[in-house]
């Protein structure tokens, strides 16, 4: 027959032993949900449809700014084609293509004819009186 002394050794042992476990499984949960976040946070689709939504917000930020203005985009975009259009900005990686919206007062327009770029690292946005450009950031120095 068991003391109770040793019955409640084994609870105690039992008891330690089944936090070890709930430990070890929420560290591996934590884990596992930090790994999924990073891979889907640096996802190349995301970047993508952030530089659609802040090449939108800049033609929009350069229409409302006085006189001429050169503005480039952080970060490197060699891996994207981008086209402005008259209203909208598109930025296309291999076979995804992210189209944003933007509206321009009535008298300005977009260069659409020289809007293309193509997988370069440095891309600006330039206003030139009341026309708005896409073009390669040029060399500086």
């Amino acid at each position: 027959m068991a003391t109770s002394s040793s019955l409640l050794k084994d609870k105690r042992g039992t008891s330690i032993i089944l936090m070890i476990f709930e430990v070890v499984f929420i560290i591996s949960v934590g884990l596992i949900l930090f790994q999924v976040t990073s891979v889907l946070g640096d996802a190349d689709s995301i970047k993508q449809v952030r530089a659609a939504e802040d090449l939108s917000m800049m033609a929009n930020t350069l229409a409302a700014s006085p006189g001429n203005a050169l503005v480039e985009y952080p970060g490197n975009m060699s891996l994207y084609t981008f086209v402005l259009a008259s209203n909208s900005v598109v930025v296309i990686n291999q076979n995804e293509r992210v189209t944003r919206e933007f509206i321009l007062p009535e008298d300005f327009a977009v260069d659409t004819e020289n809007g293309f770029v193509e997988k370069t690292e440095r891309i600006c946005l330039n206003k030139e009186g009341r026309i708005i450009k896409l073009q390669r950031c040029p060399d500086v120095g």
